[in-house]
Formats: structure tokens, sequence, C-alpha cells
């Protein structure tokens, strides 16, 4: 008996020192290095605008190229592209669908995505992060515009803390995706498991702000989600987010509530 709870006790080690290991976790990106994210973006939307309600629906798949263009002490530089967009909609049962790839400029209303499209697919944003994924600096704004498109410079990538971390621990982010924006979002993470050179970190936050491209909105929301990193660079491999948001955009001195209900989807290669 003696014997056999000994081999266990040996068995259960290696388990028992991986568990309690500390992990740095941070970016250790080369330059040149490249990624190519596949994004899925669902959303539905309610919305009352002069005494009518709507609700749509909105689809869209995005394929995202990443290349770490610089790298120094403080962080990198990275260069983001569109290569795809995929794009559906169903707004009071008219449906729309555009495919960047494919678009039918036939129909006047694919013609004019494809017109509000061109800007973010012709252009390249460039995006600067510190070496825990800190935003510094990015000019998604004047690449991608007012569209909708929600890719990886909208806040997806982790925040690491400073602190090596055990498997159980949590750390708090205040976040701004847009430097030039009020919006913040207060993050909750955890590290709830290391298995080989994959972490998996789930993650609560909240979304507060009072503007949205130069308009009055008053903006409220909840995020949650889970994400597998790589521990030797810190990049994402995959993750799940769900938002809910609740707006009122004034422009023009009449007021718009809205509620949105988004889920993303992000695989890497």
């Amino acid at each position: 008996m003696k014997k056999r709870n000994l081999f266990l006790l040996l068995l259960l080690l290696p388990f028992v020192s991986l568990t309690a290991k500390d992990i740095k976790l941070a970016y250790k990106l080369e330059k040149g290095q490249k990624f190519t994210l596949q994004i899925n973006n669902r959303q539905n939307i309610s919305m009352s605008m002069m005494g009518q309600n709507m609700t749509l629906t909105q689809n869209a798949n995005l394929t995202q190229l990443v290349t770490v263009a610089d790298k120094n002490a403080e962080g990198y530089t990275l260069e983001l592209k569109y290569d795809q967009i995929v794009f559906k909609q169903n707004a009071m049962g008219m449906e729309l669908q555009y495919d960047s790839k494919n678009p039918d400029n036939s129909n006047p209303m694919v013609a004019q995505l494809s017109e509000t499209f061109k800007k973010s697919l012709e252009n390249t944003i460039t995006a600067v992060i510190d070496n825990r994924g800190m935003p510094v600096s990015n000019n998604a704004k004047e690449v991608v515009g007012n569209n909708n498109l929600t890719g990886f410079e909208s806040g997806m990538m982790v925040v690491y803390p400073e602190k090596s971390l055990k498997v159980g621990e949590s750390w708090d982010i205040q976040l701004k995706p847009d430097p030039t924006s009020d919006f913040v979002i207060n993050s909750t993470y955890k590290l709830e498991s290391v298995k080989g050179s994959v972490a998996k970190i789930s993650y609560t936050g909240t979304i507060t702000g009072t503007e949205i491209n130069g308009a009055s909105a008053k903006v409220n929301g909840e995020l949650s989600g889970t994400m597998d990193v790589n521990t030797t660079n810190g990049w994402v491999i995959k993750a799940g987010m769900n938002q809910k948001i609740d707006m009122e955009v004034e422009e023009s001195g009449m007021k718009m509530p809205m509620s949105m209900n988004i889920f993303t989807e992000i695989t890497s290669k």
C-alpha cells in the first residue's frame, strides 16, 4: 500500500509543480512576423428613431493580415490590413449581402457598401502597442472611418500585467482602444490554466463613453469572454467575446437610443 501511494505521489509531482509555477506573460514578437486573422462579428441591434422601432442583424466575416513592422525596447508597431470583408445585413426583412472579393455592384445598395469599405480595403492601419499589449496609438479612425468593422485594432489584444502570475490569479486593466476617444474599457482578466505553450484567460469588463465620431453618445456596456494565448510570444490563438451595449446617440438635437448584442470570434494563424 505504501509503495502504491509513493508511486501516485511521484506521478502527480510534475503536475503539482506545473500549476504552482509562476508564469510571465508578455508580447515577444519579431520584426517581419506575420499573422492571418479570421474574425467573425455577429450583431443584433435594436434602435428607436422618430417614434419608429427597428431591429437589424449584421454578420461580418473579416480576414485581416497583421505584420510586425517594427520593434524596440518599449514595444511594437503593427500593420493591419483587411484582405477580405464579407458582410450580411437583415433590416426588417430586407437582406443585403456584400463580398469584397466578388461585389455585385449592379445593386445600388451593395455599390454603396463597396464605396464605404473601399478605404478600409485599400489602406493599412498602423497600431503601436507596448510589450504588455497596451495601445499607444493607431490610425484606425482615418482608415476604417465610420463603418461597423471591428478588427484587431479595436482593443482585442490581451493586456498583460507587469507581474508574474499563478493559475487562478486575476489582474485589472483600464484600456482606451482609441487614444483620441473617451471610451474606456475596465476589465478583469484571470489566468484559468496553462497547458504546454497555451494559456487560457477569461475576462469580464465594462465599457463607458460619451462620444462617437464627434457626436454626443452615452454608452454603457458589459463584456465577457475567453481566449487562448501562446505563452511563448503572447499572441492570441483564438478568442470569443460577448458584448452587450446600451447607447443613446444625439445628433442635430435628435436622440436615438439603441441596444446592441455583439459576439466576436477570432482565430489566428
